[in-house]
């Protein structure tokens, strides 16, 4: 799905920005609190974003947030 989507774009214009956001739902730690979901889990987001990129960042961002009461944050917006 995301393949042909980025297909679909990249047929009507060049991509020169590529802002994503991952959302953790429920219990954001690991490893019995050890591990947040960031470190765990947002690597993934980070190599899809990268690859739609299609190169390397020439600068970024992140902020973090917490949702539905989570004692540990569970939402990360990067560009």
């Amino acid at each position: 799905m995301v393949r042909k989507a980025l297909e679909a774009v990249r047929e009507r214009s060049r991509i020169n920005q590529v802002e994503g956001t991952f959302f953790k739902y429920g219990d954001a730690t690991f490893d019995r609190g050890a591990l947040s979901a960031f470190v765990s889990d947002s690597i993934h987001a980070v190599d899809l974003v990268s690859w739609i990129a299609g190169g390397k960042p020439v600068s970024a961002a992140l902020v973090a947030g917490r949702h539905d009461g989570e004692p540990e944050d569970n939402a990360w917006n990067g560009s």
